[in-house]
């Protein structure tokens, strides 16, 4: 089961991508990760004619794009589904998923994909296990203390 995920902050309530361990907005380490709508649009893209390595010769031409989520934060992805020529800047985009097969280097994993009716591929980050989470707050919390001791 694909699923877009978000962190969004239990202070200030906006949401933020790429992961952190503060809050990007208020600098709180209160972060919940949380499901996405899914629901986005196109801010910025550019066709890759020339493939990065053989592997990917077979999806040239392909886009890659910035997509401004409804939550707020920017992703980058590459759209599929779509032809190049017709993906536009404010076209609106909404979350599916696709697996990849191993060919390419690449891994097996399924990985998100925003779809445009269409589909982009997008970033899916784990939830973090309790005790690494534990000792990511308490690095924060000393950090804080720490910098507040530099401030007059």
């Amino acid at each position: 089961e694909g699923r877009l995920l978000l962190q969004q902050c239990g202070s200030c309530g906006k949401h933020q991508f790429y992961p952190r361990i503060m809050c990007s907005h208020c600098n709180s380490d209160t972060l919940d990760w949380v499901p996405a709508s899914g629901h986005g649009t196109v801010s910025s893209y550019t066709v890759v004619r020339r493939p990065v390595s053989p592997g990917y010769a077979a999806d040239t031409p392909y886009v890659i794009a910035l997509i401004a989520l409804a939550e707020g934060p920017t992703m980058m992805s590459n759209i599929i589904g779509c032809a190049p020529e017709a993906v536009s800047v404010g076209m609106p985009v909404e979350v599916s998923f696709e697996t990849w097969s191993e060919a390419g280097g690449l891994d097996a994993a399924a990985r998100a994909a925003l779809r445009v009716e269409k589909t982009l591929s997008a970033y899916e980050a784990p939830p973090l296990d309790a005790a690494i989470d534990e000792e990511l707050r308490a690095f924060i919390a000393q950090r804080k203390a720490a910098m507040a001791d530099q401030w007059y």
